[in-house]
């Protein structure tokens, strides 16, 4: 029998943490699921980042994989090499990107999906994020005309629409770490915190004192305030508008997310920590020009005043050829 990692979960967690796993593209489907006694052992592809007290075991192999989309599809066989070979699984809304070439065949390559995902009921293509409200230019492709839908991360539920608000389930890993880092009492701000994906993980883990979730997209904060209520999480403050000027009206802060990857909003991140703390920065980036940037920031927080150190510097995911997204956690103090 094949050997894989393992997650052990008790069987009260089992469903909700492998919709969670399987939305994460994480979840090997080509083993079957392990149970021993009260809990169960979910195969994964492979490390985790934020999981921990995996354990290595044999799991049967499934006698049936489920089909690949690519060998459903119905298009020429020159263009098949263009086929995308992943995708955004939001709860039942599957969410891909095309190149040019294959736009033209959008509806059978959404059909195909549909057909090879037995979970999924939409199936719309991303046109780009537009905005700094950052939201998706979706168009429906195949299955239902309905972008609204819910999905897992960790045990939460997450209110999302595609069209109204940016998500990437991508992100989950990234949420839970952060969250993990808050210790207890601590007053939090998510400046752009979208759906609120940082600020619902922090409260669930219980250890904040207060989380502020501040954005200026009205749908996404709707969106937000369905989350709470759907878990039933308490301790969030949301506060519509411009982050530029709405962290003025907040109480000094322990800790600040600047979770804004295309846009230059670091000393937005300083001044917010009006007495110092911990700055949570994320940045689209090259490769080549990581550790040049960080020399920058540190650069600039000592041209601003301010004494800061780089604690860590994480791989978030990838955003383009060439680009990843970067997670850069700093101790800031006031000199």
């Amino acid at each position: 029998m094949p050997r894989a990692l393992g997650l052990r979960v008790s069987l009260a967690e089992a469903e909700q943490t492998r919709k969670s796993l399987l939305d994460q593209g994480v979840l090997r489907t080509d083993l079957r699921i392990r149970r021993e006694g009260n809990s169960i052992i979910l195969p994964l592809k492979g490390p985790v980042p934020g999981i921990g007290g995996l354990v290595e075991m044999e799991f049967e192999a499934n006698r049936a994989s489920p089909s690949k989309y690519q060998d459903l599809v119905q298009i020429p066989p020159e263009l098949r090499r263009f086929l995308p070979t992943s995708f955004d699984s939001i709860g039942e809304i599957l969410v891909l990107h095309l190149p040019e070439t294959l736009r033209p065949y959008r509806r059978e390559i959404g059909r195909a999906l549909l057909q090879a995902n037995g979970h999924a009921r939409t199936v719309c293509l991303d046109r780009g994020v537009r905005g700094e409200e950052r939201v998706r230019d979706v168009e429906v492709v195949a299955g239902e005309e309905n972008t609204l839908t819910t999905y897992q991360e960790y045990g939460l539920r997450i209110a999302v629409d595609v069209a109204r608000a940016y998500v990437s389930p991508r992100l989950a890993n990234e949420h839970r770490r952060v969250a993990g880092k808050v210790q207890r009492g601590e007053v939090v701000a998510d400046l752009f915190c979208g759906v609120g994906g940082f600020a619902l993980m922090i409260a669930k883990m219980g250890q904040a004192a207060k989380i502020y979730a501040i954005d200026s997209n009205p749908s996404a904060l709707e969106l937000l305030e369905k989350s709470l209520r759907l878990n039933r999480l308490s301790g969030v403050e949301i506060v519509t508008g411009d982050a530029r000027e709405r962290w003025k009206d907040l109480p000094p802060l322990h800790r600040v997310i600047l979770d804004f990857p295309q846009g230059d909003f670091f000393s937005l991140g300083l001044e917010a920590l009006r007495t110092g703390g911990a700055l949570h920065y994320y940045r689209v980036l090259r490769e080549e020009d990581r550790e040049r940037f960080v020399e920058s920031l540190l650069e600039e927080a000592e041209w601003r005043g301010y004494a800061i150190t780089l604690d860590q510097v994480q791989t978030v995911r990838a955003y383009a050829p060439g680009k990843n997204i970067y997670g850069m956690d700093f101790t800031v103090r006031k000199r």
